[in-house]
């Protein structure tokens, strides 16, 4: 995954001004929207891009985004967490959680190949392949 780059472009002879949206598998502008905010405009032209390149959900998560440390607004970074490929059901995880516990408030070690088990048992659940 590719951090997005926002970019103010000021106004063209023709008075309109552009976001420009960049990563390094692609650049588009983007027609800034006097009537939205300053980060609106850069977090629409972030996921303008992201839509271009296919980065949607469910493959990607939110969207986290950070002005540059003078926070002057005209150039922001745009980032999408991955969703985890293998996401397990609360009732399974408070199941496995409460048997861990009990595994350590009772002394016993906690043996990786267990937790290995159990992800592999909830992949092939889900017809998830590693």
């Amino acid at each position: 995954m590719q951090a997005i780059i926002t970019t103010y472009i000021s106004p063209l002879q023709d008075g309109s001004a552009q976001i420009r949206a960049r990563c390094d598998a692609r650049t588009i502008y983007v027609a800034y929207d006097e009537r939205g905010s300053v980060e609106g405009n850069h977090v629409a032209a972030a996921r303008a891009l992201a839509e271009a390149i296919g980065w949607v959900p469910p493959y990607y998560g939110p969207m986290v985004s950070g002005t540059e440390p003078d926070a002057s607004g005209h150039v922001m970074c745009h980032v999408f967490a991955e969703r985890p490929r293998v996401v397990m059901s609360s009732e399974n995880l408070m199941e496995r959680a409460r048997y861990l516990l009990n595994r350590v408030a009772l002394g016993n070690a906690i043996d990786v190949t267990d937790l290995e088990r159990w992800l592999a048992d909830e992949r092939h659940a889900r017809g998830v392949t590693p």
